[in-house]
């Protein structure tokens, strides 16, 4: 996700999947090394000490990516309105993509669609661009 200078937000792609943990991994590895070193990723950090260890391990897996990781707060509704907001003003544009289809579907439906794996990524994807660079650098050195 991005910011055009006109101040449009705009979804540039998506990867998504469900599978066992290994498969996660390497898609999470391999999506990031495809992104490039230019582009941070952003990783939600479940609650607890296992979820450290979980943002630990992967941060390690991503060796030479700018990784941010963060827990969430608030309930997931709460969490989609901002961007909810740019959406239905017509202020979000999205690059045309084979996961456009399902990415739209699910964020037609939040919050009664089955899923909503799309709606909590692009919330947080949008909060993080609006952060302040300060914020971003301080989560980034683990602050």
């Amino acid at each position: 996700m991005g910011r055009t200078p006109g101040g449009r937000f705009v979804v540039t792609g998506m990867v998504r999947m469900r599978g066992k943990p290994h498969e996660v991994e390497e898609l999470l590895v391999r999506t990031a090394n495809n992104d490039g070193f230019g582009v941070e990723q952003d990783i939600p950090q479940d609650p607890g000490q296992a979820g450290k260890h979980q943002v630990q391990y992967f941060v390690s897996k991503l060796a030479g990516a700018r990784v941010s990781a963060s827990p969430e707060s608030g309930d997931k509704v709460t969490r989609a309105e901002p961007f909810a907001s740019q959406v239905n003003v017509g202020n979000v544009d999205f690059v045309r993509g084979t996961w456009n289809d399902a990415a739209l579907k699910e964020l037609e439906g939040f919050p009664n669609e089955t899923h909503d794996d799309i709606v909590d990524a692009m919330g947080r994807a949008f909060r993080h661009l609006l952060e302040p660079q300060e914020m971003q650098m301080m989560r980034v050195m683990g602050l």
